[in-house]
């Protein structure tokens, strides 16, 4: 640090030769008043109680690894420091998506909570997605305009997504690329929706990188048809 190498957060152990954790972290205060430092700590050692003011966190030896990544996140947020997951998912999260993978969609849903989920993801990358709530209403808007791409829930009340890719397949003049979403991801249930017409499968609750990847690919196809 002294070389003028830049950190965003220190981990300390309390105990070491020749400097301990707190004459350290007193060293590192007299230059770097708001560095985040986090102390890791025996049990049974009370000396860092004594100085709260120097740490962000002190933390008791062995550290789960699930604690010490929650403190370390809360340190990062705190000083205005996104991590990398969150920028990737900012930068996956964007409205120009839907302009350089140009769809038409329609979403066939009628679980309430999925169809928000849905409808929050797409409309973040850009889409606007028309939504049906069974198989039936998808069918008869499918005939009346002409769609890129179909979200189809499996199971629905009225017409399932099944039957109705298969009625989309024999009575459709425009075909559009057909996506599954199920719940139930059993071994088998990839190979049911594609023999019965859909062209690929995303499991539910959905995740981000699936359906991007998905709709990376069949948007890329459409590209090219145009």
């Amino acid at each position: 640090m002294a070389k003028g190498i830049h950190f965003d957060l220190v981990i300390s152990d309390m105990q070491m030769p020749e400097m301990d954790g707190i004459e350290l972290a007193r060293h590192i205060r007299r230059k770097h008043i708001a560095i985040p430092i986090i102390l890791l700590s025996s049990v049974g050692d009370d000396r860092p109680k004594g100085h709260a003011e120097l740490f962000s966190s002190v933390l008791t030896k062995p550290v789960r690894q699930s604690v010490l990544c929650k403190h370390i996140l809360q340190q990062l947020k705190r000083h205005d420091k996104p991590t990398i997951e969150e920028v990737e998912v900012r930068k996956k999260l964007s409205v120009d998506f839907s302009k350089e993978y140009p769809l038409k969609i329609l979403v066939a849903e009628d679980n309430p909570v999925n169809m928000r989920l849905t409808e929050r993801v797409l409309s973040k990358l850009g889409y606007s997605p028309t939504k049906v709530l069974n198989g039936q209403d998808a069918l008869l808007t499918l005939e009346q305009n002409h769609y890129d791409l179909v979200l189809m829930d499996v199971q629905m009340p009225v017409m399932d997504g099944l039957e109705t890719t298969r009625r989309i397949r024999a009575e459709l003049e425009q075909q559009p690329v057909i996506i599954a979403m199920t719940a139930n991801a059993m071994q088998g249930d990839r190979e049911i929706c594609l023999h019965a017409g859909m062209d690929d499968y995303i499991s539910k609750p959905i995740k981000l990188d699936e359906i991007i990847t998905t709709l990376q690919k069949w948007g890329l196809k459409n590209v090219v048809r145009s």
